[in-house]
């Protein structure tokens, strides 16, 4: 499971344009897609972040298993100092002695060992592979569902102010002609009552959508971990 999700906020990108912060400072508007949405979450989600940091790191393990199968140089510095009794004065002779090595060396059989940490290395370098297809999957999840969650509510908010549009116009409508005695008080009653409804359903999908984005509305794009 993804510890951390990088949830976007797209409610202003179904409405036509977001405005992107760049160091601070207000960019100009675009629009992002589906696939905008997941190319900018795998960007920077920090769990994916980890998990390729992770699989990187066992690459180069692998890496260094097999370079345990050629040759290695090694350098060897040796500065010895000895004291030696003298026979006929009294006192000690003093002689300092250096030496350096140079030694390339291959390993002809190691009964297994270096083969098996080779094939350990790989084994954990294809589970962290695994472990990045699996974090990635999980996030374009969690990413559609958030997206297609901000669409639903967008559409229905549409859908809630138009019909409010449409009664209040079909009020006036009705109330200039009971004005003029071509219908009934019920009739202009009953359109109140229908508006009075069509208002209440725009409260609730207004709410939906500040749910579905946030109720900030000037981030029109913006990343938060939870």
């Amino acid at each position: 499971m993804i510890q951390r999700v990088w949830k976007i906020r797209l409610a202003a990108i179904l409405a036509g344009g977001v405005m992107l912060i760049n160091s601070g400072v207000w960019a100009a508007p675009v629009k992002l897609s589906l696939d905008d949405s997941i190319a900018l979450a795998l960007k920077n989600n920090p769990s994916l972040q980890m998990a390729v940091a992770g699989e990187n790191q066992y690459l180069w393990k692998v890496n260094q298993a097999e370079a345990g199968k050629g040759f290695t140089l090694g350098y060897k510095h040796d500065d010895v100092r000895k004291d030696t009794p003298n026979i006929l004065t009294p006192g000690y002779t003093y002689m300092n002695s250096f030496s350096n090595t140079l030694q390339l060396t291959l390993p002809i059989y190691t009964g297994g060992k270096l083969e098996g940490l080779i094939d350990q290395a790989k084994d954990s370098y294809k589970i962290s592979g695994l472990n990045v297809n699996a974090t990635k999957q999980q996030l374009k999840l969690a990413v559609t569902t958030e997206y297609y969650a901000v669409l639903q509510a967008k559409n229905l908010l549409d859908v809630s102010t138009q019909s409010v549009d449409d009664f209040t116009a079909h009020l006036k409508n009705v109330q200039a002609q009971y004005d003029v005695g071509t219908v009934a008080k019920s009739d202009v009653l009953q359109t109140k009552v229908q508006l009075a409804n069509a208002q209440d359903g725009l409260i609730q999908a207004q709410n939906s959508y500040n749910l579905a984005f946030g109720s900030e509305p000037s981030a029109l794009v913006t990343l938060i971990t939870i």
